[in-house]
């Protein structure tokens, strides 16, 4: 209505329009169509010209100029080109998404790190004369894909995105009950409350819940039941910090995309303490070392009464040392002979337990579409919220909590979002 400059008019009476500004209007409803359809035009040629830019900059080994061309490709997507057909339409933004063919940015992005691997980068080389601080890893420095490779629009980890890191350490075990609770200690001790959070209340009590539980109260357990401000604290106690969301899934994932910190397989075919992985542990001690069948009663033994099945092993749903791979009483079948496992469910970077056992707190506020808008170089999080993100799910978690992409968010001890499929 704002192209058509109608003369305002009296009810009832004609619509008083110059033969020369209905012309005019007609030059300017002209070229808004000519500019509507050169857009068009341009949204449908631009995937091909994304496709060619990319391959030569690729070729040219341009990595840095690849990488930005394609979070501005993303961002243009998902943010403009979506929304706007929807608008158009009048449709739900994540039917009009489910209609485009997203797996064509998904795949430049693939190739850009098969290219970048294959080009020898991203592997990260301490200096000789540097003394690595005892467990900790460097998770080497740049690219690296974060979201889930199946997320479809509206998911919290949706899109998928290439993502710049420098170098950095992070711990190879989860925080010990043990070196928490000398935190603890000292905090009563001295009334040193300056490693707090700005946010946190005063005279916190950094009590953790988990110890209050003699099932997971051990002290080479990992410490569990603290909320973020705890963590934040206990982080800067030890001379450290939280990771970021980016951090914690590079190091999970590595550069080639892991759907879990181990791999592709599935949590019910790995030894991983989550709820499925704890089963196919005990499903596979029992297999080693099948249970001895009971002692037959008289009546049992002439057949008036069924015979029970033998007791199989069940092991309990609690967490595990942080710096061993199985419960203590697999270690302990191990050490009698009576139970084999060579796997080994760690990250790329052998990092311990980034599925299952202990979730984990990082730095990031929580925001389900922060990705669609995030930096591709050292994202931080939203600046501000009401909830921070916790990654790696538990001894009590299914799979989806396990995968490397979740991005869990809780208060109050209550999940309050969870993790795609």
């Amino acid at each position: 209505a704002a192209w058509w400059k109608a003369q305002q008019a009296p009810v009832g009476s004609p619509l008083r329009v110059s033969y020369q500004e209905l012309l005019a209007n007609l030059a300017r409803l002209r070229a808004l169509l000519n500019l509507l359809l050169a857009r068009q035009t341009v949204l449908i040629k631009l995937p091909e010209v994304m496709k060619t830019t990319i391959t030569d900059r690729l070729a040219k080994k341009n990595f840095a100029e690849a990488a930005q061309e394609l979070d501005l490709f993303v961002k243009l997507w998902v943010n403009t080109v979506i929304p706007e057909e929807a608008r158009r339409r009048a449709a739900d933004p994540r039917t009009v998404a489910k209609e485009m063919n997203l797996g064509f940015i998904v795949e430049l992005q693939k190739n850009f790190m098969r290219k970048y691997i294959d080009a020898g980068l991203g592997q990260g080389v301490l200096p000789a004369t540097y003394r690595m601080p005892k467990d900790m890893v460097l998770i080497p420095g740049g690219y690296f894909i974060m979201g889930r490779d199946g997320a479809v629009y509206g998911d919290n980890d949706f899109p998928l995105r290439l993502v710049y890191l420098e170098s950095y350490l992070i711990d190879r075990f989860e925080v010990r009950n043990k070196d928490y609770n000398e935190f603890v200690a000292y905090v009563k001790r001295t009334g040193d409350y300056s490693f707090e959070h700005p946010t946190a209340p005063a005279l916190k009590d950094h009590t953790s819940q988990g110890s209050k539980n003699q099932a997971l109260a051990g002290d080479d357990q990992p410490v569990v039941g603290i909320d973020w401000l705890d963590a934040f604290a206990y982080a800067k106690w030890k001379g450290k910090r939280l990771p970021t969301e980016a951090e914690w899934e590079k190091a999970a994932r590595g550069m080639r995309l892991r759907r879990y910190p181990w791999g592709s397989d599935d949590p019910a075919k790995v030894v991983v303490n989550s709820a499925e992985g704890r089963a196919f542990l005990a499903a596979e001690m029992n297999r080693q070392n099948p249970p001895a069948p009971p002692q037959k009663s008289l009546l049992e033994s002439v057949g008036l009464k069924d015979v029970p099945p033998p007791a199989a092993i069940s092991l309990p749903s609690a967490t595990w040392p942080v710096a061993e791979l199985l419960p203590v009483p697999a270690l302990a079948a191990q050490k009698d002979g009576k139970f084999q496992w060579n796997g080994a469910a760690v990250s790329p970077y052998r990092v311990f337990h980034m599925g299952g056992n202990a979730a984990e707190w990082v730095s990031d506020w929580y925001d389900p579409i922060h990705y669609t808008g995030s930096p591709m170089a050292y994202p931080k999080g939203p600046e501000s919220g009401t909830l921070h993100v916790y990654r790696g799910g538990s001894y009590l978690s299914p799979a989806a909590e396990v995968l490397t992409t979740c991005r869990g968010a809780a208060s109050g001890g209550r999940l309050v979002a969870g993790c795609s499929g």
